[in-house]
């Protein structure tokens, strides 16, 4: 294809994916089941994150997807698919830790088995696409990338990340990885001390939650994540919360400005 056809496809693409992360989210989450389809369609496109995701053609609306059916599968009890889908999302793999940790916690073999045959396929497809010089090379060359910002990588202190939030303070030195890693560490022990009394929905949402702010490679678009602890809070909020109008009051800015693209830009 032309590089204006690819990219009006790979939009095509990203935006299916979109609408079907709403039909897989909506026998499950009862909030998602009350509206029609095209608002939450609508809610998903005025999210900044995902607007900047289709401006410039990113992957992470189809790892959402993958996300989406790793939810849907745990819902329906079926461990191993939803470790398929996980590993399925492999190729964002910095963005798969939280989740995979969240197994571990809750004791999802079946789900850690799924993800492990998922993971040796995708190792086996790589392996023979681009050969195992290039495959043994790969780790170096994206650490390259990251210590030179190369080829159009963001400064750190534009992440919205742990590692963006240190960097301003420690730019560029020692002190600043090891602000990462301990914050990284504490973000991830509060979330695993929680994940074994929250209930599933909940614990799920805080996985996501907690996966861009470690990430150490986390850009605008990569919150479009976010969109499915959105869904899971607000009907949390609904359906158990209706009398504390305080703690869903606190929600209403958040949600503003979470979906305020212009004010994003800005």
């Amino acid at each position: 294809l032309s590089y204006v056809g690819a990219y009006f496809s790979w939009n095509v693409l990203d935006l299916s994916a979109l609408l079907l992360i709403i039909f897989v989210l909506r026998p499950h989450i009862a909030i998602v089941r009350s509206l029609p389809i095209a608002f939450w369609f609508l809610v998903a496109l005025a999210s900044f994150p995902v607007f900047v995701a289709l401006l410039q053609g990113q992957d992470i609306l189809l790892f959402l997807l993958f996300l989406a059916l790793t939810f849907a599968s745990l819902k329906k009890g079926d461990d191993i698919s939803a470790g398929l889908w996980l590993g399925a999302g492999l190729f964002r793999f910095h963005l798969i830790v939280p989740v995979l940790l969240l197994f571990l916690v809750r004791k999802k073999w079946k789900g850690l088995l799924g993800f492990s045959i998922a993971a040796t396929v995708l190792a086996l497809v790589s392996l023979f696409a681009v050969g195992w010089d290039s495959l043994r090379n790969y780790p170096g060359f994206v650490m390259n990338m990251e210590r030179s910002l190369a080829q159009g990588s963001t400064i750190v202190t534009d992440m919205p990340s742990l590692r963006g939030l240190a960097g301003i303070f420690s730019p560029g030195g020692s002190v600043s990885s090891f602000i990462v890693v301990l914050l990284s560490v504490l973000v991830l022990g509060l979330a695993a001390s929680r994940w074994r009394t929250s209930s599933g929905d909940l614990a799920f949402a805080l996985a996501v939650v907690v996966t861009p702010l470690i990430s150490y490679h986390t850009l605008a678009h990569d919150l479009s994540l976010l969109l499915i602890p959105l869904f899971l809070t607000l009907d949390f909020l609904r359906e158990k919360e209706a009398s504390n109008g305080l703690r869903a009051a606190l929600w209403v800015p958040a949600v503003f400005f979470t979906m305020m693209s212009p004010l994003q830009m800005v």
